[in-house]
């Protein structure tokens, strides 16, 4: 089997002229034709989940960021992303990023988060300039916005959140987009959700969204994470049979830290 099938597959699910036009996606590094030993999937690629592709002898890495997306000026070893370009290239690893296209994608990114979510009548964000990125659901019925908190927290596991909006409020219709998302403020608001789910948003964003929908920052890789065990099913339904490997990086990890100083006393 050939990377070139693997190629195949995700693209049928998630084509790549599907990604939006400032993406960069598809194969950035190696090549199609190179017979596949093992494929290892992560978000990020960087020197740790390659030497970990290299140990386990998978030379095709799967990735939902792509790791060429500015203008590169140099090879440099001792600068990101060069230097782990320069680490795939020497140890004959390839690289295909499913990015903005596996967004879309149905059973992709958003339509993952939206389902963990146990959100009922998911639909895309059907606005013309922003594409179809972000989803939109029910939950089985009205909750109080901090049990909805607490849910959330739990099903994502994350250490905290971020949120504005009066948690005694009722909530049932949730809007959600991974990753960066305060460009949909107004979509989700069009849609008549009660609370938008998303990450990295601005102080402005928060004040566009003043009382008029309820925000929660959950973390960018928190909110994409969930879809690397899609990925990894997706691929090993379709090549059922076939004696190759498709594991998820265990060397990977979200890029920063949160301190929660703790007052005794």
């Amino acid at each position: 089997m050939k990377i070139s099938n693997v190629m195949e597959i995700l693209n049928e699910w998630a084509p790549e002229s599907d990604a939006l036009e400032w993406d960069n996606v598809g194969l950035l590094v190696g090549s199609e034709e190179d017979e596949l030993t093992g494929i290892l999937v992560a978000l990020d690629v960087t020197a740790a989940i390659a030497n970990e592709a290299k140990e386990l002898g998978s030379n095709l890495i799967i990735s939902h960021h792509p790791i060429i997306f500015n203008p590169l000026y140099s090879l440099r070893r001792d600068e990101y992303p060069a230097s782990v370009i320069v680490q795939l290239i020497k140890n004959d690893l390839s690289l295909y990023t499913m990015h903005t296209n596996l967004d879309i994608a149905e059973g992709g990114v958003n339509e993952t988060l939206a389902k963990r979510l146990n959100l009922k009548q998911i639909k895309p964000f059907s606005d013309a300039e922003l594409g179809s990125l972000g989803r939109v659901g029910e939950l089985q019925s009205e909750v109080r916005f901090d049990d909805f908190l607490k849910e959330l927290k739990s099903v994502l596991d994350v250490e905290s959140l971020i949120y504005n909006g009066d948690t005694s409020q009722l909530i049932r219709k949730v809007a959600l987009c991974s990753g960066a998302g305060g460009s949909f403020i107004e979509s989700a608001i069009k849609m008549n959700a009660d609370v938008f789910v998303s990450s990295d948003f601005k102080h402005s964003n928060w004040l566009e969204a003043g009382d008029r929908i309820a925000l929660v920052n959950v973390g960018h890789f928190e909110s994409e994470e969930v879809v690397l065990d899609s990925i990894i099913d997706k691929l090993g339904r379709r090549m059922d049979g076939v004696d190759i490997s498709i594991r998820k990086a265990k060397s990977e990890s979200k890029p920063y830290k949160l301190y929660n100083s703790v007052k005794n006393g």
